[in-house]
């Protein structure tokens, strides 16, 4: 009898213990059951791009055009593919900030990656030795504009990631990333 009155109590706390919004899967077939979890399938989204700028901005020192642009090409295409692998992505829970926020920092890639790039490698199209005193300067100030974007989508997406961890009582990790 005792051991029936202590299995219906554990019973009882275990129903009405709060229960977290039921998981969701991923287009690629991930499974997110936690606010970790999809905090991090969209960083993994994240880390694809970047790896992807990375190699695109070796290739811009080689001022090799045809890897250049074939780097340029493949930085666009995965940045495509990140951007519908995240619209596709259900929502954890009521998510109505972290998604969104993601999705404006791969919109943010996708013009960046489009507009300032694309602009820098039709500057450099003819090699290192034809470029500019002008060029420079034009590159310069992209440069410049990038780094001034970057700081505004950044704060954005931190201020989001910051209100999802809220949400859900998380602590978001301070990298040199989001500092």
């Amino acid at each position: 009898m005792r051991k029936w009155i202590v299995g219906l109590l554990i019973l009882s706390i275990t129903a009405c213990a709060p229960k977290g919004p039921d998981p969701v899967t991923a287009p690629d077939g991930t499974e997110i059951s936690s606010p970790v979890d999809y905090n991090n399938y969209f960083i993994a989204l994240q880390q694809q791009v970047i790896t992807k700028m990375g190699t695109f901005s070796e290739s811009l020192e080689s001022f090799d055009t045809s890897s250049i642009r074939q780097e340029h090409k493949a930085l666009i295409q995965t940045i495509e593919s990140t951007i519908e692998k995240a619209e596709q992505t259900p929502a954890y829970g009521d998510d109505d900030v972290l998604k969104p926020a993601f999705l404006d920092l791969f919109r943010f890639y996708q013009q960046l990656s489009t507009e300032e790039y694309g602009t820098i490698v039709n500057l450099i199209e003819g090699g290192e030795s034809s470029i500019s005193d002008d060029d420079l300067r034009v590159i310069d100030s992209l440069t410049k504009s990038i780094e001034l974007q970057q700081t505004k989508v950044k704060a954005s997406f931190n201020k989001a990631q910051n209100r999802f961890a809220e949400q859900y009582q998380l602590e978001v990790e301070k990298t040199k990333a989001n500092q």
